[in-house]
């Protein structure tokens, strides 16, 4: 076949002097899908002599591409060349198709890098990219917004129950320790109050004056109502 007609000989000359931005093209023999980046050779006479392109499989390329966090089962990447246009995908419908065509977006890539978010086939989503000055590609990772939202939702949910569960822990601890401290002791005095409105024999000892309760204040309040 005629390489000079492919589309990545065209499109090292449409990018001459530099590197081609990458192509998605489908192999003319195995059918594979590929994505090719090439650069024009030139003599020192600064005259065509060929081009030189190197390809990579667009199924291995997405496969590192398409590394997840287990967490986000709804994230995934993507490559748009300094055209918009999206020359690595998962999906092979929509390689080649203008990046701002597809989705309803007011953003941008103007930074090196950053966030934007954006509306694709009605579902809501959020998306970091980094520009590659070199390839003149963006690398754009995406994920549902609705899925951040449920986890950052389950997160808090367990966070607070964490926190519950800590304060009543806690709050049983500190009404054991004022019970046996302060609770006790204070209806031991109301019986003994009750034993000398009566006239009962009171069984405190008046020598004793940790008798009711480990605290001198309930004590003295004691011994000064006897």
């Amino acid at each position: 076949f005629n390489p000079k007609i492919r589309p990545w000989y065209k499109s090292a000359l449409e990018s001459s002097p530099e590197i081609s931005g990458g192509i998605p093209y489908e192999e003319v023999v195995t059918k594979e899908w590929l994505v090719s980046v090439s650069k024009i050779l030139i003599d020192k006479d600064n005259i065509l002599q060929g081009v030189v392109a190197i390809d990579a499989s667009m199924d291995s390329v997405t496969k590192n591409l398409f590394e997840r966090d287990e967490a986000y089962s709804s994230s995934y990447s993507y490559v748009v060349d300094k055209k918009g246009k999206i020359i690595i995908h998962h999906r092979k419908d929509l390689l080649g198709e203008n990046f701002k065509e597809r989705v309803e977006t007011k953003d941008s890539f103007s930074n090196q890098s950053g966030r934007m978010s954006y509306v694709f086939e009605k579902d809501s989503k959020i998306a970091y990219y980094t520009n590659l000055d070199s390839l003149g590609w963006t690398v754009v990772t995406v994920i549902n917004k609705s899925q951040i939202l449920h986890n950052l939702l389950i997160r808090i949910l367990l966070s607070m129950s964490i926190v519950v569960l800590a304060s009543l822990f806690v709050g049983q601890v500190i009404s054991r320790i004022l019970g046996n401290k302060i609770i006790t002791p204070l209806k031991t005095l109301e019986q003994h109050v009750k034993d000398i409105i009566e006239g009962k024999k009171s069984e405190k000892n008046q020598d004793d004056n940790n008798l009711i309760s480990d605290y001198e204040e309930i004590n003295t309040i004691a011994n000064g109502i006897e």
